[in-house]
């Protein structure tokens, strides 16, 4: 299932992936920051490259990088919709294979700008 921890899991994931497309017009203007830690075939496949073009492409900030045991951690900020939107196009690339995401809500980083790939 994708959908942060801590916004409403029970109706989450009730709603399955059809949490990802509701009210993308309504939640496009609301703000949000969002940790995701992605587990499988996430390291080796230009995961992190991938997912810098991606969130520059729907103007997301924030940053990502590999983790020493085999994960990829992300931070993105931006609105809810694009959020949304990132991680499905992120999940459809055939060459990333996504086993699971831990998603987390992070308070706004106001000043934040661009996306990066951080090293480990």
């Amino acid at each position: 299932m994708i959908y942060p921890k801590n916004a409403e899991p029970a109706r989450a994931h009730a709603l399955g992936r059809a949490w990802l497309y509701q009210g993308e017009r309504a939640l496009s203007g609301v703000q949000a920051r969002w940790r995701v830690r992605f587990y499988g075939q996430v390291q080796h496949v230009g995961f992190r490259y991938t997912a810098l073009y991606l969130a520059r492409k729907v103007y997301l900030t924030g940053w990502v990088k590999n983790l020493s045991d085999g994960s990829v951690l992300l931070e993105a900020q931006g609105g809810t919709a694009q959020l949304r939107k990132f991680l499905i196009q992120l999940k459809s690339q055939p060459h990333i294979h996504i086993e699971k995401m831990d998603i987390t809500v992070l308070p706004l980083q106001p000043y934040e700008r661009g996306f990066q790939v951080k090293t480990a």
